[in-house]
């Protein structure tokens, strides 16, 4: 008599090998033995992946690049392909050229850089509008610039003030008469808006008559020439070795009538902390703040930027609240910092152990109010971190552990988990050298290893899922991606090295949208491509996969055996909806049938599947067996008139197997063909010896 066993949930995702006698863990009820090209949904579901679309070529075919993210709104977001000394921009699956008109018409946009292949790993980056700033400790800190579609420009930063320093100080009028007395006045420029103070002028000095003789009505003015953008001046007089403020004045003169300086608001002091080759890794915003962090020489210390003013490091003496900061974590061992998340708090990630940097008692930090405190000693990797919701997602120094961190309100402090431990089959003697996060629609993050194998984690906090699950592809390695908002979605775009006719090639390609509604429109193909138009006999324009079989699926009917030659293939009917590209197989397999804790266990016992239930959601096709050698297709072909395509099918199908006995117990479903394939449960009908 055989057993119905139903898995209505696959949340747990792919775990370890070591972990497939661990009944008595409440992730084996909803695991899997094996999730390879299937994403896991945070409500328990499996989906095969789509395919990645072709974009185009690398400018080296011969040296790595990198993808960066760039988002101006949700609507306007573009990929920087960082490159050797270049970059290049792609937008909405294509190359941003010039327009028409422009000298350099048709060709894509591309800005010289000064990074070479080996810096792109450790460039670190932060965007504010249309502004993003790059760091990295071989370099000046830059400013990347996108004033429209097509122009983009790259420039180092100074950090001394834009606007620039009155000069031509000249005394015009003394009434208080002559004498012997020391007089001294420096003026500084506010630049209009941001009323940034510029450097302080060349001090004027001269001598007058004594503070004594100065009486009522009698006064000092000093002009100066009129800066270009000033909206003011702040004029300084010395006092005992210091000068404080006397006042401000819209135009290029001033009278002293004998006012007592301020000398708890004295002149900025201008600096660049990154002169002499000191240049930071790390950067983001906070508090109003451009904060950086951890150069070669001082690599745990933090600076910060003026309140309001992000390209000026000006402080004064004594401070002011909203002067730059500098300050060192002090720690057992030097562990550089990595990186700088802004949360409620600021919280740095160092090779060493993870920190929290906060205020005063409203929070707000100040040169007199910084605090820090450890929150583990865990240690970062050079990959950035992520951010999702209030929780940050890192990886650990060595580069195969991955954690998250978030505040706990028991600790009153920042505490996480290690959402690898489950799955440490997939990290074993590798790393993870790039990621993102793609929200929309299935919050995935997708990590790239280091053999070139894509690793995907279902990650929804609130609801406690976290689920791996790994993406290999045809003839290739990925090495870099990234993840932007298009059309609704966040697309993910990815450096793909594939070999392709005997030769290395590097591409761009694009996940494509899962969203649609007939079979015809499914794009399950990598490095792929679509026609849609009048019916065509055969296809063009695929030099990319030049000499390579590939996957057809014409107007919904799958072709095999196809090979590209001459850049195009000569479809077996015409059709006019096309997607042509890399196989792209799919396989799920269960973990072991134990029933511990219902009737003792059952693992030792041999067991032999005839029949398996399996509930499909719109989906098409597949295989279905006992092990990868014995499986048994799926026929769904009904009611279908002559030539359509086999329709998307719901509900429950039942594939009977070949038996055999054994003492695992387990289901293996395969995606064969580049068609939709989604499993909502696996019911399988065991017979135990």
């Amino acid at each position: 008599m055989s057993t119905a066993l139903n898995q209505a949930s696959f949340a747990g995702g792919e775990l370890a090998p070591s972990l497939h006698a661990r009944s008595d863990l409440a992730k084996f009820a909803t695991g899997l033995a094996l999730c390879s090209n299937f994403f896991v949904h945070a409500h328990g579901g499996v989906s095969n992946r789509p395919g990645f679309e072709y974009v185009d070529g690398v400018q080296d075919h011969s040296k790595k690049v990198r993808l960066i993210e760039f988002a101006f709104s949700t609507v306007q977001t573009y990929v920087l392909e960082f490159g050797h000394n270049y970059m290049r921009i792609v937008k909405d699956g294509g190359r941003v050229v010039y327009p028409a008109g422009h000298a350099q018409e048709g060709l894509s946009v591309e800005v010289s850089t000064p990074y070479t292949e080996s810096d792109l790993p450790l460039i670190k980056f932060v965007q504010s509008a249309d502004i993003m700033t790059l760091v990295h400790p071989a370099h000046p800190v830059r400013e990347l610039a996108r004033t429209d579609h097509h122009e983009w420009t790259l420039s180092v930063i100074s950090f001394y003030p834009e606007i620039s320093k009155p000069t031509g100080l000249a005394l015009d009028t003394n009434t208080v008469g002559s004498g012997s007395t020391d007089r001294k006045y420096v003026v500084t420029a506010a630049a209009a808006e941001t009323l940034e103070e510029s450097e302080p002028s060349d001090e004027l000095s001269f001598q007058t008559d004594t503070d004594s003789n100065w009486t009522e009505g009698e006064y000092l003015e000093i002009s100066w020439t009129a800066v270009s953008g000033a909206e003011k001046y702040n004029v300084y007089k010395e006092e005992n070795g210091l000068f404080g403020y006397i006042g401000s004045t819209e135009s290029a003169s001033f009278k002293d009538t004998k006012f007592a300086p301020d000398l708890s608001d004295t002149p900025p002091k201008v600096r660049n902390p990154f002169d002499g080759a000191n240049y930071p890794g790390s950067a983001t915003y906070y508090q109003q703040r451009l904060v950086f962090a951890q150069s070669t020489a001082e690599p745990q210390s933090i600076w910060t930027t003026q309140t309001g003013n992000y390209k000026n490091m000006n402080v004064s003496s004594p401070v002011k609240d909203d002067d730059a900061i500098t300050f060192t974590i002090a720690s057992r061992q030097v562990n550089e910092i990595r990186h700088l998340v802004p949360l409620d708090q600021l919280i740095v990630l160092t090779s060493g152990g993870e920190w929290k940097v906060s205020g005063g008692n409203d929070g707000v930090i100040t040169p007199t109010t910084i605090q820090v405190r450890p929150q583990g000693y865990r240690g970062s990797s050079h990959v950035p971190p992520l951010l999702i919701g209030n929780t940050v997602l890192f990886i650990q120094e060595k580069g195969a552990i991955v954690r998250d961190l978030a505040y706990s309100l028991e600790s009153d402090g920042y505490a996480g988990n290690d959402l690898s431990v489950m799955a440490n089959h997939l990290f074993d003697g590798h790393t993870i050298i790039d990621w993102c996060f793609a929200q929309a629609p299935h919050s995935i993050v997708w990590a790239v290893r280091d053999d070139g194998v894509l690793l995907g984690l279902t990650y929804v906090r609130e609801h406690q899922v976290w689920a791996w699950h790994q993406h290999p592809t045809t003839n290739g390695a990925f090495e870099s991606i990234c993840s932007i908002s298009e059309n609704g979605e966040d697309a993910v775009y990815a450096v793909v090295r594939r070999t392709i006719n005997g030769q290395e090639k590097r591409y761009v390609e694009r996940l494509h949208s899962r969203q649609f509604t007939e079979s015809a429109d499914a794009f399950f193909v990598d490095s792929g491509l679509s026609y849609q138009g009048a019916e065509v006999s055969s296809i063009s324009g695929l030099d990319h996969l030049e000499g390579e079989a590939v996957w057809v699926l014409a107007d919904g009917h799958v072709e095999y055996e196809h090979t590209v030659t001459g850049g195009a293939i000569a479809l077996q009917h015409p059709a006019s909806q096309v997607h042509i590209g890399l196989p792209l197989i799919a396989s799920l397999k269960t973990l072991p049938v134990d029933l511990q804790g219902q009737s003792g266990s059952l693992k030792h016992k041999e067991k032999s599947i005839n029949r398996v239930n399996v509930h499909f959601l719109e989906s098409r096709g597949g295989y279905a067996g006992t092990d990868k050698d014995s499986m048994q297709e799926l026929v769904q072909r009904q009611f279908e008139d002559w030539g359509e395509s086999t329709r998307l099918q719901t509900g429950v199908e039942q594939i009977d197997l070949q038996p055999d006995w054994n003492n695992h117990g387990q289901t293996f479903i395969e995606q064969r063909d580049p068609l939709p394939m989604t499993i909502l449960a696996v019911i399988p009908e065991v017979t135990f010896a």
